[in-house]
């Protein structure tokens, strides 16, 4: 029996399973955010009133996202929210959350 190879993208022309080599461009970029465009996109965070949480929200923001800071005790996520907005210039929303229940 012989197989003809019908794979798609990487994997074209072979039925090794290995994909080729060197078919890609390496960015030339000195900083990772300027390759991810979140804009026009909303994200959602918990716990960013501080931590790593707070750190994904203004990554969030840097690459152009708005945010909705989702917290239950930390009040400081309300004073993040305005300095994250001001300082990206995006729309960023803290709410109260309480979730419940089994998973």
């Amino acid at each position: 029996m012989v197989m003809k190879d019908t794979t798609e993208g990487p994997l074209k022309g072979g039925n090794s399973g290995s994909f080729k080599h060197n078919n890609t461009v390496a960015p030339n970029e000195d900083k990772v955010f300027p390759l991810f465009d979140n804009r026009g996109k909303t994200a959602i965070v918990t716990g960013a009133g501080a931590g790593i949480g707070l750190a994904v929200a203004q990554g969030f923001a840097e690459s152009g996202a708005n945010v909705a800071i989702w917290y239950h005790g930390n009040r400081k996520a309300l004073d993040r929210a305005k300095e994250i907005e001001e300082e990206y210039g995006v729309r960023c929303e803290p709410r109260g959350v309480f979730i419940w229940g089994r998973c």
